[in-house]
């Protein structure tokens, strides 16, 4: 089966994150910004929604 690429949605998911504290330059934010493109999903590598 063939991988389903798609864009990241960072300007939708970022302001959720727990990470959205965080600056740009520091893990994990770093990590998810260098990649623009996730696997059947839109929504960036190591978000996690902030409660």
């Amino acid at each position: 089966m063939a991988e389903n690429k798609k864009e990241v949605y960072f300007n939708y998911f970022c302001c959720s994150c727990k990470y959205a504290p965080r600056k740009e330059s520091k893990d994990p934010c770093n990590d998810c910004l260098n990649q623009p493109w996730n696997t059947d999903s839109h929504k960036p590598v190591n978000y996690e929604e902030a409660k």
